[in-house]
């Protein structure tokens, strides 16, 4: 319910600030308009979004992560399916791709309703549950923040980033700086699946002092992780412009892109090296 709800005001600011945070990030003439169209989109469908994020995570700290798989494969799938039937086929633009997105979401809050009220849940969430207590809310908060700000000087960087490459590079930059987002963001998922995955269980025997445990899935995350960044690192490094050329084949592009690439990729090794021990004591109660 507390996730609904930041969400929802959250996304009431982002829409407020919309056109001056998209010109930060370099929107301008027919661009802003479609980014605005495919903004209040995501933003209508945040809340939603939010609530579905936090049942996953009930499913899989409740021993079910096989559930909150495949409510998150459903809704990709289903937005698979839709963007291309909405941008094509009705020609609704990057519109129809933040319409398909919200459709996506907001059936995936449906599923995930399904799946907790199903026999196998022992998470029956009532009316009762959504009101707020202040206690817990606080001990949430503080839990989450460090996560929060993390994400929020993300955002900052790439926004500082934008306005920085537009002089030198103009939309070729922003257009490269999109595609290294995005190729980070995609070889990234494996380590934030397995710290993930690490955290319910550093939670539960951090809990009951089973220091033995907790000190087996450290290693076992860190090793992990460390060896899919590496790998991860040596593919950008090496091959950068087999993953620019998925976006396009803009030769301009592909220049700038790759060279930009292979640049960023130099430290992607030590993303497990602050996520890993961060996560640890988010899930530990340490969030301070």
């Amino acid at each position: 319910g507390s996730a609904c709800v930041f969400a929802a005001i959250i996304a009431a600011i982002i829409w407020l600030l919309a056109e001056a945070l998209l010109k930060a990030f370099g929107a301008a003439g027919e661009v802003m308009k479609e980014a605005k169209a495919y903004t209040g989109w995501i933003l209508l469908s945040a809340p939603g979004q939010a609530a579905a994020m936090t049942i996953g995570s009930a499913l899989a700290a409740e021993g079910r992560p096989k559930s909150s798989f495949m409510v998150q494969l459903v809704g990709t799938l289903i937005n698979a399916a839709l963007a291309p039937i909405f941008i094509f086929g009705f020609r609704w633009g990057v519109g129809g791709a933040g319409l398909a997105v919200a459709i996506s979401q907001t059936l995936g809050l449906v599923i995930t309703l399904v799946y907790v009220y199903d026999k196998r849940g022992t998470i029956r969430p009532k009316i009762r549950h959504f009101l707020p207590e202040m206690r817990m809310l606080g001990e949430l908060s503080g839990v989450g923040a460090p996560f929060a700000l993390m994400q929020l000087v993300t955002c900052a960087t790439f926004v500082v980033a934008n306005i920085a490459v537009k002089p030198y590079g103009g939309e070729i930059g922003l257009a490269a700086i999109g595609v290294i987002v995005t190729v980070v963001q995609f070889l990234g998922f494996p380590l934030f699946g397995i710290i993930t995955g690490a955290q319910p269980l550093w939670g539960y025997n951090y809990g009951a002092k089973k220091w033995r445990r907790v000190g087996r899935i450290s290693v076992l995350a860190f090793a992990w992780t460390l060896g899919f960044a590496i790998v991860s690192e040596l593919a950008m490094v090496l091959f950068p412009g087999m993953f620019v050329g998925l976006f396009s084949g803009d030769p301009r592009l592909a220049e700038i892109g790759a060279h930009s690439l292979r640049i960023f990729a130099l430290a992607f090794f030590l993303l497990p090296i602050e996520l890993g021990p961060a996560s640890y004591f988010q899930a530990t109660g340490r969030a301070g």
